[in-house]
């Protein structure tokens, strides 16, 4: 049954991604950032205060140059590593549990709302969830060198995932490990990013710290549940299940994990809620698998698989406007440009003016769009604009030839 499920929500994800980008995230830098790289030939730091995201670490983004930094190819590399995280969840649990049960924990991780859009958005935080995941695995079964590089991999993808690097120490000490073949790797492969930052902005975590995260906890230390009907939602089995803790005290290094990924997750600057829980779900999965095998509940289990169920037609429904265009009744650009938000100033060619009308070697001084990824011709925006020659002036409200 748990691997029906399984199956099943893979074959939906798979399905939204083929699906155009549409998040907001992906359009303004995740995608942007490699084909500009591909159009420029080089990869280098984007001065100006829309494309600031070049300076930090971007292991994600690289995947998508070698991908053409193509958002269907985007997408496929997110749901592999979806796939992936489920497979190294198993044989996590599979450490304490049996195989029912150790696919019971893939089952809480991957068919979760949260999981499934990433899977089919050009978001880097599935490919972050899997290093970071995997590097616990490799405390684990002590195999502190692994776990380093992995833990490195993940800091390459995201800065934030320096944040689990502390966890990981107290529970390498816990299990009286040595903690210096762990740093050596994390550190020397992560620091590279860093230095690179350093030496194009100033600053070495830019712009993390440099007063783009002013705001940080918009969630209080209690009042965590809001994630649950947040915009990047994660499923509720967690809320659920969050009583019966009580109940199990072992294995000690599963629940002290817990503890403090939510601890660091608390206090680390965020712009969201459930996305940036996400790298710490899959062992929480496995917590929760284990929480049903200690009551042997029944209820428990038949709970899990209806809030399942309700995952799997919401993501569904959800991948239902996609129809039209998988079926070769829409083209891409009809598809894009019913369903996205312009109010996000995101640029599409919707009448195909500029695919009729420019000249290959004119070139467009873009202002005011924020989301340029599916700009299609030659352009130069205003964040980085060094008095060029250009030939048109576009901005959200007029176009003017020069």
């Amino acid at each position: 049954m748990f691997y029906l499920l399984l199956v099943v929500a893979a074959l939906v994800n798979l399905i939204g991604a083929f699906g155009p980008e549409l998040g907001f995230d992906a359009l303004w830098y995740h995608l942007t950032i490699p084909k500009l790289y591909l159009e420029w030939g080089k990869i280098t730091f984007i001065p100006g205060g829309l494309l600031y995201y070049s300076a930090m670490p971007k292991l994600g983004e690289l995947l998508y140059l070698l991908g053409g930094a193509n958002d269907t190819i985007a997408h496929l590399i997110n749901w592999s590593f979806g796939l992936g995280t489920c497979v190294i969840v198993y044989k996590i649990s599979h450490k304490y549990l049996d195989s029912r049960y150790s696919l019971l924990a893939a089952v809480i991780f991957y068919v979760t709302p949260l999981v499934g859009w990433l899977s089919g958005a050009a978001y880097i935080d599935l490919i972050r969830t899997f290093f970071e995941v995997l590097a616990f695995y490799f405390v684990l079964n002590s195999s502190l060198v692994f776990a380093g590089i992995a833990i490195a991999l993940a800091v390459g993808t995201k800065t934030l995932a320096l944040g689990s690097i502390p966890i990981l120490v107290v529970l390498i000490i816990l299990k009286r490990g040595n903690v210096f073949k762990f740093l050596l790797p994390a550190i020397l492969l992560s620091a590279p990013w860093f230095i690179y930052s350093y030496l194009q902005t100033g600053y070495p975590f830019y712009p993390i710290g440099a007063g783009f995260f002013n705001q940080s906890h918009k969630l209080g230390i209690f009042t965590w549940w809001k994630i649950f009907p947040d915009s990047d939602p994660i499923t509720p089995i967690y809320l659920i299940l969050l009583p019966f803790l009580l109940f199990v005290k072992k294995p000690k290094l599963l629940i002290v994990y817990v503890a403090l990924s939510y601890l660091v997750w608390w206090i680390t600057p965020r712009t969201g809620g459930g996305r940036f829980l996400l790298p710490y779900l899959p062992v929480w999965a496995v917590l929760a698998s284990l929480i049903i095998f200690k009551l042997r509940s029944r209820l428990l289990i038949s709970i899990v698989i209806f809030v399942t169920l309700i995952n799997i037609g919401y993501r569904v429904a959800a991948q239902a406007k996609l129809l039209p265009y998988l079926l070769g009744k829409q083209t891409k650009t009809e598809y894009l440009c019913k369903n996205l938000d312009f109010k996000t100033a995101v640029f599409v060619d919707c009448d195909g003016w500029f695919a009729k009308n420019l000249k290959p070697d004119d070139i467009v001084l873009i202002s005011g769009f924020h989301n340029l990824y599916y700009v299609n011709f030659p352009f130069i925006h205003e964040s980085w604009y060094k008095n060029e020659k250009v030939n048109y002036f576009l901005s959200q409200t007029k176009l003017i030839k020069l």
